[in-house]
């Protein structure tokens, strides 16, 4: 999946942080302070929907962590809120952030259903201390689609080069207005590198192979429409 320098910062944050937990144990805290929290709030709401924003989802889960990473070992996890999206699709997350946790760390927000039913482009969702005042409030939606999988398979001929290289490019849209496209990038180059995609469905999603053998580009287009739960097998020669 193709990362900003932001999420990618992110990601080896989380999972450095998680390595620790395991190896030496973090302390894991309840720290539930729910709209009920005195004083200034710290809040995060939005709305849970898929079909173009025109559905809501309805019970899904979502719960915020402030966490710090202490190293070169340990750590400290403080589940602050918790909540449940209502028959509109929206949910509320208040809770008192604690002097420390303004001054070091970052708290995490995780959805249920982006790892089971739904596709999100919304794959992180995380702000630094230096970025939050205990009266902030952050509105952070999510559109999401059904989960399909495109399994991509790229046959390698027998007179390719060295120097060949190919890049596949899938990219969609799970709301209309957005200006910009989710992408998901397979490179064989990348150390992320994944031939199984998670793409939505009921979705079109527009395929870009890009190829170049013997110094020539070209670029093959295709849209593909998958349904719920469906994992296509996707070949291309190279």
């Amino acid at each position: 999946m193709k990362l900003t320098n932001r999420l990618l910062k992110a990601s080896i944050l989380l999972s450095i942080a998680g390595l620790l937990c395991l190896l030496t144990g973090c302390g894991h805290e309840e720290d539930y302070i729910s709209k009920y929290c005195p004083g200034s709030c710290t809040t995060i709401k939005g709305r849970v929907s898929t079909d173009n924003g025109k559905t809501p989802v309805i019970g899904a889960t979502l719960l915020v962590t402030w966490t710090k990473a202490t190293y070169p070992l340990g750590g400290s996890t403080r589940k602050k809120a918790v909540a449940t999206t209502d028959t509109n699709g929206n949910y509320e997350l208040r809770f008192l952030l604690r002097d420390d946790e303004l001054q070091d760390g970052y708290i995490d927000l995780t959805a249920d259903f982006l790892d089971s039913d739904y596709l999100s482009c919304q794959t992180e969702s995380f702000w630094y201390a230096s970025e939050l005042t205990r009266d902030t409030v952050i509105v952070q939606n999510y559109t999401v689609a059904p989960r399909a999988t495109i399994n991509f398979q790229l046959t390698q001929r027998a007179d390719s080069q060295p120097t060949d290289t190919y890049q596949a490019i899938f990219k969609y849209k799970l709301d209309a207005a957005d200006t910009d496209s989710c992408t998901a990038i397979v490179d064989p180059l990348s150390p992320y590198r994944t031939d199984k995609i998670p793409v939505p469905a009921n979705v079109p999603v527009v395929v870009h192979l890009i190829k170049t053998r013997a110094g020539v580009r070209t670029v093959e287009k295709e849209v593909l429409t998958l349904q719920p739960d469906e994992v296509r097998l996707y070949e291309k020669s190279f």
